[in-house]
């Protein structure tokens, strides 16, 4: 009967859940409640972590960045086609990018699929004093659940506030307009939810991943040792993040000392060449692992004959050669084949980051003409995540950002001795020279530095580089549509753009009549 109930409970739940498509159209809860542990784990698991099937949270926003150019399709392949059509109003930032009636794709999924997994957390957070437990071990795993689905309800709104909010450090946040907060489970048919402000937004993030991660550290010796499964140490990342994106640099830096005190490892990238930096097992360096299909999923592994619509732009790889001294190799960057100079390949590792692809041309009576080489951004099979190397990186640009501010060099020599154990395990340590001070004028200069360390380690994951962008200060990104003549349309994002900021898709706004649209 218990386990009835349970189905039953999820059944109505993926229900109600599957109507969420503006945020507003959710059902009423029944009676039914789940009743032990095991039912409430499970329903955290199912309704409050994102699936494989979610790149909202992995990579949707690329196609809006700096690391992404739009290629010429010779390939005939209508899903190839396809994808690039789709792509192409996000690619221009079409401030109709998302709406069925304008030039858009119809594509609500940055808005719809994050206020989902908010509502299953709610679900956990509304209904989990209900649940019968078993003693103190059954109490201290409740409050771990509890802990867990605080930090990723503010995730959630973290992500949501950063698509469709300006960027806490712009303007004033009092004012700017952020999104609906949801902290309960409950809708009645009359409630439309206006926008909370960027700073009321923060707060109530901040408030969730502070006692999400009190309650997971309290009650540690509960945690799931599931590597899908989030514990203390990744809330404390995400404050990292949260207070970074604040410039709050004190406390980015103790919250990402908190972490890395903990789990200090990097991933040694010459000693494990066929190590991905995210996958099902971990490594060293994995704070949490989630299954993934990218946005744009590239079958790098198996065929390479096609270039595909959208792939890792000239800036960006050139970005990779950039603060290199003679003879230095950054191995985040696959090489090309030796035993095979015509045609890009596999060179046999699996943890670069940027993979090689090629494709033959061929002209009449299938005449060979050459091979174009093209990269892409791998990063890992199927799976992302958070890891260690965020934690340096964000505990060096806080430091930066303090030695600016303050002038103590201790400050910029700790940022340094981050950035450079992060690229001591990244280069060949063949030829590896460590950076000094003395090779940066100032702290700006040393701040671009860990800025460009930043856009090569994190790029095509988690949405940092658009997330980064934002708050770096909305600088101009101009992007070239190919059509496939090879016709050139130029398109460009001013600084400062008004389109940093994503438009709310206009079915979500035709369903609540209190929300504002963002001004373009």
């Amino acid at each position: 009967m218990k386990n009835m109930k349970t189905k039953i409970l999820i059944l109505f739940l993926s229900c109600a859940f599957a109507g969420c498509d503006g945020f507003l159209e959710e059902q009423s809860q029944t009676e039914v409640r789940p009743s032990t542990i095991f039912d409430m784990e499970k329903l955290l698991e199912g309704e409050a972590y994102w699936t494989e099937s979610d790149a909202v949270f992995t990579d949707e926003t690329e196609i809006f960045t700096d690391d992404n150019m739009c290629n010429v399709v010779r390939d005939k392949n209508t899903q190839i086609q396809n994808l690039k059509e789709h792509d192409k109003y996000k690619y221009i930032w079409s401030n109709t990018m998302f709406n069925d009636n304008g030039d858009g794709s119809s594509d609500i999924e940055l808005w719809q699929t994050p206020y989902k997994y908010i509502k299953g957390a709610n679900v956990i957070l509304d209904y989990i004093d209900d649940m019968i437990v078993d003693g103190k071990e059954g109490e201290v795993r409740r409050e771990h659940l509890r802990g867990e689905a605080f930090v990723l309800r503010g995730l959630y709104h973290f992500y949501l506030v950063n698509f469709f909010g300006l960027p806490y450090n712009y303007g004033d946040p009092t004012q700017n307009l952020g999104v609906p907060l949801k902290t309960n489970s409950g809708v009645t048919t009359d409630e439309y939810p206006k926008r909370s402000s960027v700073a009321e937004c923060y707060k109530q993030i901040e408030q969730d991943l502070l006692e999400g991660t009190r309650l997971m550290s309290a009650n540690r010796d509960e945690a799931s040792t599931k590597i899908k499964r989030i514990d203390y140490l990744v809330g404390n990342a995400l404050l990292s993040r949260m207070y970074l994106y604040m410039e709050n640099w004190d406390k980015t830096i103790d919250y990402a000392d908190s972490v890395l005190i903990a789990q200090p490892d990097l991933l040694m990238f010459s000693e494990n060449p066929n190590e991905y930096i995210y996958s099902q097992y971990g490594n060293c360096e994995i704070l949490w692992a989630m299954p993934s299909t990218f946005a744009a999923d590239i079958p790098l592994v198996s065929s390479r004959r096609t270039q595909y619509p959208y792939t890792a732009s000239n800036d960006l790889i050139n970005t990779f050669n950039k603060d290199l001294a003679v003879g230095e190799i950054d191995l985040r960057v696959m090489t090309q084949d030796e035993d095979n100079p015509n045609y890009p390949g596999f060179d046999g590792r699996n943890v670069t980051f940027l993979q090689t692809g090629g494709e033959t041309l061929y002209g009449d009576n299938y005449t060979k003409l050459g091979v174009v080489e093209y990269y892409v951004i791998y990063k890992g099979y199927k799976w992302t995540g958070m890891r260690t190397a965020e934690l340096y990186l964000n505990r060096a640009e806080a430091y930066i950002q303090k030695y600016i501010r303050e002038g103590n060099t201790s400050d910029a020599q700790a940022a340094l001795d981050d950035l450079n154990r992060l690229r001591r395990h990244r280069l060949d340590p063949n030829g590896f020279t460590e950076k000094m001070l003395s090779d940066y004028s100032d702290g700006w200069a040393l701040l671009e530095f860990c800025w460009r360390e930043r856009r090569r380690e994190l790029c095509g994951e988690g949405n940092h580089r658009w997330f980064d962008l934002r708050r770096q200060g909305m600088p101009q990104i101009t992007h070239i549509y190919l059509d496939n003549t090879g016709f050139q349309s130029e398109y460009v994002l001013q600084k400062e753009d008004s389109r940093y900021v994503l438009p709310i898709p206009q079915n979500v706004l035709d369903r609540n009549p209190d929300l504002k649209q963002n001004k373009y």
